[in-house]
């Protein structure tokens, strides 16, 4: 897991629904998301965050279940695609679907 406090303050904040396979109609999960958090150093942090409905045996109400924080870019990485400030990755990210989070 990435450790937060590494990669300066978090600048975005952007989540985006996951697609769901038409086979799982099953499953107990009800949406999963995908959250991206850019950092102040040009990094790009990213988490997927299961919702998931209660067992029988449990309180009624939806779970969470949290994945954790993953490195997806460096710094480096960014700067060799050509972003050179938090701004242009995040409207990048929103071309692909993301929303930002207030």
């Amino acid at each position: 897991m990435a450790k937060l406090s590494a990669h300066g303050t978090e600048v975005f904040r952007l989540t985006r629904v996951l697609p769901r396979k038409p086979d799982d109609v099953q499953t107990l999960t009800k949406n999963d998301q995908a959250v991206i958090s850019i950092r102040s150093d040009l990094a790009v942090l990213k988490k997927v965050q299961i919702v998931r409905a209660a067992y029988s045996w449990e309180s009624p109400g939806e779970k969470y279940i949290d994945l954790g924080w993953k490195l997806k870019y460096t710094r480096k990485q960014m700067l060799t695609k050509g972003f050179t400030n938090p701004a242009m990755i995040r409207d990048a990210f929103i071309k692909v679907g993301y929303t930002v989070d207030v």
